[in-house]
């Protein structure tokens, strides 16, 4: 019983806060962009619906992001360094040639070898 009962307050806690970021958001858009902008003031409904878009465009309301508390270091933190492994396991199947290669094609310009490119889109 001890736990419903913890149940039910997250969800009231969560319930409030969804609500206030909603009363937040909409004393903030109409207290400056009316000022900055000459928009209208929008009303409780409009700022969650603002709230909404913001979250499908921008996804910053999960674990994980800033608010998670790992904000900063770039692709080396993603996901648990996944993107590092990729390309270890990449680089680890390459022989030294092919190694060397890649290398100097990526210190002249960036994903692949100018010169090449440039004489095989002539063709």
């Amino acid at each position: 019983m001890k736990w419903i009962f913890k149940g039910i307050c997250v969800a009231l806690v969560a319930t409030a806060f969804i609500f206030g970021l909603g009363w937040v958001t909409m004393h903030l858009w109409n207290w400056i962009i009316p000022g900055l902008t000459g928009w209208h003031m929008i009303d409780y409904w409009h700022a969650m619906g603002l709230l909404i878009l913001c979250k499908i465009l921008f996804g910053s309301f999960r674990k994980g992001g800033c608010w998670g508390g790992r904000c900063g270091g770039g692709w080396r933190n993603h996901r648990h360094g996944y993107w590092r492994k990729r390309w270890e396991n990449k680089m680890a199947n390459m022989t030294p040639e092919e190694r060397e290669k890649f290398k100097m094609g990526m210190s002249k310009c960036g994903w692949y070898d100018c010169d090449e490119n440039a004489e095989g889109s002539k063709q």
